[in-house]
Order: structure tokens, then C-alpha cells, then sequence
């Protein structure tokens, strides 16, 4: 059940953070218009957490494991989910490639991920490691993202994410080869496409 909770309630601590709270992290939140009740949930890349709040605050869901590898960003994550007293996010400092030996394969029933959006060699690296990683796939490929989301999603699970616009024959591409079907895109301002997918 949906109860529309006002975003900006929410108390988001960043200031030490680079990588601020953008408009495609708070669009993607309103782009999962599902029913979560009692559903399983894994955020990759939670940044401070944002999106695992809005999810809980907002929906009966039974769980929500959210991944930060960057020090500085996990510690901010975890005093997030405190300050907004979130009871069933479970955080975890770990890098998303390692998390297959942590959680048993199609553990989850909803996987949703703003991943970095840019190619290495797609512009130049920012100096600042926050946004270096945040941004550009330094630590993780769009490839890598999907056999892991192939892995850890249960069968006719959803995955949410977005991705530039440019690179939206990249998605349909990784996840033809991972048993995920687009089941809905929604496009913002000609640069961000917003996916719903399933896994087959």
C-alpha cells in the first residue's frame, strides 16, 4: 500500500557528500509505482540512502537491503536510516560485485538501482573519488550490474533503474542476455529513461 508520505519530511543528511540528492534518484522513487506489501528489496548503490527510506516510509514491505561500497557515503547511509528511525533497512558496506557471496541467488523480489551512468572513456574523470565512482563505471559496468541482478532477482521479480538516453539500446541489449524484459520505459526531459523490467 502506497501512503504518499511527503519527500521532504524525510531528514537526509549529505553535506560531507559529493554526490547530492538529484532529480533522478526522487523521479525514480515516484517511477516504482508497485504493490510492495511484504516484498523483498535490494538497493545497489544507496548513496544516503534516499530511495530506501522513501520505500519504506511509504510501503508494507517486509525488507530492504541497501549497498554502499565508498566509506564516507555508507557511514551517511547508515545515520540516514537512523535519524528517519527506518526499522527494516538493513545496510551493508560492501562493493555490489561481492554481494552474490553474501545473498542466496534469487533472494529478492524488487532490485532497483540509479547506477554510474557513464562509460570510462565517456568524458573526463572527475578528481573527487565520491563522484568519480558515482558517476562514471569505475567500479561497476552496466554488464556487470545485470548478471548480478540476473542472479539475486527471484523468478518474475521487477528491477527498476535508469540510464541516460543514449544508452538505452545498451539496457535492451544486457537484458535480452540476462533474462530481463522491459516492461516499461518512461523518458524525462530527452536525457534519462526510467525502466521497469522483469525477470522471465
Amino acid at each position: 500500500m502506497f501512503r504518499k508520505i511527503d519527500i521532504k519530511k524525510f531528514k537526509i543528511k549529505e553535506k560531507n557528500l559529493k554526490n547530492k540528492i538529484n532529480s533522478d534518484s526522487i523521479n525514480l522513487c515516484f517511477f516504482i509505482n508497485e504493490n510492495l506489501e511484504n516484498k523483498t528489496i535490494l538497493e545497489l548503490g544507496a548513496g544516503s540512502g534516499l530511495i530506501s527510506i522513501f520505500i519504506e516510509k511509504n510501503f508494507d514491505i517486509k525488507s530492504i537491503d541497501a549497498i554502499e561500497i565508498e566509506n564516507e557515503t555508507y557511514s551517511t547511509l547508515k545515520e540516514n536510516v537512523i535519524l528517519n528511525d527506518c526499522k527494516k533497512i538493513r545496510t551493508h558496506h560492501q562493493d555490489i560485485k561481492n554481494i552474490i557471496s553474501i545473498f542466496e541467488e534469487d533472494s529478492f523480489d524488487i532490485i532497483i538501482s540509479n547506477p554510474p551512468y557513464y562509460q570510462i572513456g565517456n568524458g573526463k574523470l572527475p578528481e573527487n573519488y565520491q563522484r568519480k565512482i558515482g558517476r562514471h563505471e569505475v567500479l561497476i559496468t552496466m554488464s556487470q550490474l545485470f548478471s548480478i541482478i540476473k542472479i539475486l532477482l527471484a523468478s518474475e521479480g521487477l528491477c527498476f533503474l535508469c540510464y541516460p538516453i543514449s544508452r538505452d539500446h545498451e539496457v535492451e541489449r544486457n537484458g535480452e542476455k540476462n533474462n530481463l524484459k522491459i516492461l516499461k520505459k518512461e523518458t524525462l526531459n530527452s536525457t534519462i529513461s526510467f525502466y521497469k523490467l522483469a525477470k522471465n
